[in-house]
This record gives C-alpha cells, structure tokens and sequence, in this order.
C-alpha cells in the first residue's frame, strides 16, 4: 500500500478537515443518540469508496438511523436535505484541497482560501452528485424488501462506475453530468495502479470499520464503558490520517491517468 504521508505534512488540512467533522459527529452521537444504541453500534463507519471526506457518510448515516426512530418525518427531511448540502459543501472545498496539494505544490495561498474557492467553484455540481446518490438510496428505503436489496446493488455498482466522479468535478472543471461522463471514462482507461488505490481506499475503510465496532466492544465486555469515550476519538484521529493519506494516493493516480 502507498501511504504518501509526506505529502500530507505538508498539507495537514487534509486531515485536519475529515477530523474535525467526524469529532464533531461522535459527539453529537454521544451527547444525543447513544443512548439509543448498545454500546459500539453508533460508532461504526459505513462501507463507502466515494473519493472524499473520509467518513462523514459512515456517521451521517448512523444519525439518520437514530432520527428514524423518533419517527418525525419532517425532521428526517431536514436532516437530509442538511447532510446532502454539508457534504457537498465539504466535498467541494475538500477535493480542491486535494488538488491544489497534487498539481499546484508550493502555491502559495493559506488552505482556508483554497477550501472557500474550491465551495465557491464546485458547490452545485457537488449537489447535484450527492442528490443522485441520496435519491437512489431513498428509492431503495421505500421500496423495501427484495426489490429495496436490489436497489441497494445497483448503488453500489453505479458508485463504483463513478468512483471518480467527484473527483472529475474538479479536475475538469465541469458540471455534473460531463464530469459523470468523464469519470466513466477515466475508469475505463484506468491502470492496474488505479485499481490498487482504490482497493487501498475500500481496504482502509474495512479496516477501520472492523475497529470501530470490536474495539468498543471489547471494552465494554471488560466493563470499562467510559474508555470508549477515549478509545473512538483515537480511532477517528488514525483513520483520518490513513484514509485521508489513500485518497491523496489515489488522486494522484487519477491525474496521471487524466495526464
């Protein structure tokens, strides 16, 4: 695996982005919806390969469960009308991070102008990446049983088509339907290098999946409940450096293959 950890020291915002929202998300977790759920359920991170934020999907969609169960239908609307355009925002400033660190190094502008223009540049084609998603996902929600499993496949096969297609927002500067197309394509054109960086992002989430459940859980078989409030935190800070480090990896893959 390719870890370009150098890269990232000199561009900490990578992680320092991903960290703060997901640290922000445990604890809105903590103080509000745990007590909801046995103890590691609410800290797992979901299976996603989307090239972004490392896992503010995990933990958005572990809040939209807990919300389900007050059944207050407007106030799941909200909450997803709020997280499709927070992740866009944040994707949008995020991936531009992302770029400015691959193909303009040493440019000489503070990270946080990098991430405004970057939201300013590619918000709405963000939004309209994630409305895609969120609407198939829904679709799935309400068709329910084996025609909502179906569902549920044919999102994972579309997010894996279009595994760059944030990424293509950026990098070609266009809306989202060409950047859709262009992701198809760079996809098609892509190297056996590719292909291993993105296993390396699917393989970095399995990992830290498999920790934020066992490890709680295995603290809390051993009646020491109040490490997990220590113990996620610390998961979170490693994941968001790994994760964060194989995304770097894989957007540069993706430049060489755009050449």
């Amino acid at each position: 695996m390719n870890f370009p950890f150098d890269k990232l020291k000199r561009s900490p915002d990578l992680v320092a982005v991903p960290l703060i929202i997901d640290l922000f998300l445990f604890f809105v977790l903590i103080s509000i919806f745990s007590s909801s759920y046995s103890v590691g359920y609410p800290f797992q991170f979901a299976v996603t390969i989307q090239p972004v934020t490392p896992s503010l999907v995990g933990l958005y969609g572990n809040i939209g469960e807990a919300l389900a169960q007050f059944g207050n239908l407007i106030l799941i609307g909200v909450f997803l009308i709020f997280s499709l355009v927070s992740k866009a925002f944040v994707n949008a400033g995020y991936v531009y991070l992302l770029d400015e660190t691959v193909r303009r190094e040493g440019a000489n502008r503070s990270s946080t102008a990098v991430f405004a223009e970057g939201v300013k540049r590619y918000f709405l084609p963000m939004i309209g990446v994630e409305a895609v998603f969120v609407l198939i996902l829904i679709g799935g929600a309400i068709a329910g049983g084996m025609l909502g499993i179906v569902v549920v496949v044919i999102f994972f096969a579309i997010r894996i088509l279009l595994v760059f297609w944030e990424f293509t927002v950026v990098l070609d500067d266009e809306d989202t339907l060409s950047s859709g197309k262009r992701a198809r394509q760079y996809l098609r054109e892509s190297t056996s290098e590719v292909h291993a960086a993105i296993m390396q992002v699917i393989v970095v989430h399995l990992i830290f999946i498999t920790a934020t459940f066992w490890i709680p859980a295995a603290i809390d078989w051993i009646g020491a409940f109040n490490l997990t409030i220590f113990s996620i935190p610390l998961i979170i800070l490693a994941y968001a450096v790994f994760a964060s480090a194989s995304q770097l990896n894989l957007y540069e893959k993706l430049v060489k293959v755009r050449g």
